[in-house]
């Protein structure tokens, strides 16, 4: 039996409810109702480097939930907490927000996703400058 919110049954546990979007709408809406507040992670260039950026109503629960969070700072120019890129930043927002919020992590998914295709790109034609070139139809080896 999982731990539910305002008595909606779910499939999953509350905590893994709390770190996703979830699919489901009528489910969703059923959440939004229960009073918790969202969290957006979205990525975030600032001064230099990939952050993830925190974005939420301004809530002083929240606030000091994050505050907490280690290597966090505070942008005045994007008006959110943002703490650099790594999984271990993604974990580390997720432990301290979860049971406080619905993580809204959507913007950030696609960036990483974006961020994986240019990356394998980018390597396949770092690899190609190495080897022979592709010509369609033509098979190696036969002249």
């Amino acid at each position: 039996m999982h731990k539910t919110l305002s008595g909606v049954t779910a499939s999953i546990p509350l905590a893994e409810i709390a770190g996703i979007i979830p699919v489901n709408e009528c489910l969703h809406q059923k959440i939004l109702n229960s009073g918790m507040e969202t969290v957006f992670l979205k990525p975030l260039h600032h001064r230099g480097q990939e952050s993830i950026g925190i974005y939420y109503q301004n809530s002083n629960s929240l606030n000091l939930i994050v505050k907490k969070l280690s290597s966090v700072k505070w942008s005045q120019t994007n008006k959110c907490w943002y703490l650099p890129l790594s999984e271990a930043s993604y974990k580390q927002i997720g432990n301290a927000l979860r049971a406080h919020a619905i993580i809204d992590y959507k913007e950030l998914k696609e960036y990483l996703e974006k961020r994986k295709k240019v990356a394998a790109t980018n390597h396949l034609l770092r690899r190609g400058r190495n080897s022979q070139p592709f010509l369609p139809g033509h098979c190696a080896g036969k002249g």
